[in-house]
C-alpha cells in the first residue's frame, strides 16, 4: 500500500517484509494481517490518492511480484465468493509459490508486430493471474479472449467481455481493482 500510496518505499518495504517474517513463521494469522495492513494504509495514504496511484503507477518490476499476487489473488477470491463458483485456488501461500498460478500481461508488454503500443502496460490494470501464462505470453487480446472464455479464474472470465483491450479499459480496470482495494481494507 506503500507503493500505491506514493510513499518512500523502504518504510512501506520494511512493514511488508515484517508482515511477510511473521506469516512465513506462522506469527500471523490471515485476519490479523488484513488488520495490520488496513492500518499501515490508513496511517500513510489518503483514499483519493491511493485510488489515483492503483490506477496509474507501472507496478510490473517495480513492484515485487508477490504484492501484485497477493492484490490480484484477493480480487479472485472475492469474484469466486460473489459468484459462489467451485474453483479453489489453494490459500495465500500456496498461490504465492505456485509456479503455475503467475502474473499475466493482458495486454502484451511488448506490441506485437501490427499492434500499437499500449503505455500502461505495466500498471495493475492489465495484470491478472492465470494459470496459462504460458499459452497466452505475447499474443494479443482476441486471442487470449479465447481462452479467457473458457478458465476457471473469474478475473479472467470477466475479461472475456471486452471486444477490446486498449489503454482506456486498462484504467478502467485499474479503477476497479482501487475500487476492490479500497472496499475491502476500508481505506
Amino acid at each position: 500500500m506503500f507503493i500505491f500510496g506514493n510513499k518512500k518505499s523502504n518504510t512501506g518495504i520494511t512493514s511488508f517484509y515484517d508482515l511477510a517474517y511473521k506469516i512465513f513463521n506462522n506469527k500471523l494469522i490471515f485476519t490479523d494481517l488484513k488488520k495490520e495492513i488496513r492500518s499501515l494504509v490508513q496511517k500513510n495514504s489518503t483514499t483519493t490518492e491511493l485510488k489515483k496511484n492503483i490506477v496509474n503507477l507501472s507496478v510490473y518490476n517495480n513492484i515485487d511480484s508477490n504484492i501484485i499476487k497477493f492484490y490480484l489473488f484477493e480480487y479472485e477470491k472475492y469474484l469466486q465468493q460473489e459468484a459462489k463458483a467451485n474453483y479453489e485456488l489453494g490459500d495465500l501461500q500456496t498461490v504465492l509459490e505456485s509456479n503455475k498460478i503467475t502474473i499475466e500481461h493482458i495486454s502484451p508488454q511488448n506490441a506485437l508486430p501490427g499492434e500499437r503500443h499500449l503505455k500502461n502496460t505495466n500498471n495493475m490494470g492489465n495484470l491478472v493471474l492465470t494459470l496459462g501464462n504460458s499459452f497466452l505470453s505475447n499474443k494479443n487480446f482476441l486471442t487470449k479472449k479465447e481462452y479467457y472464455k473458457n478458465s476457471d479464474l473469474l478475473s479472467e472470465l470477466e475479461l472475456s467481455g471486452h471486444e477490446k483491450w486498449e489503454d482506456r479499459e486498462i484504467s478502467d480496470r485499474g479503477k476497479k481493482l482501487a475500487k476492490f482495494i479500497n472496499d475491502k481494507w476500508k481505506i
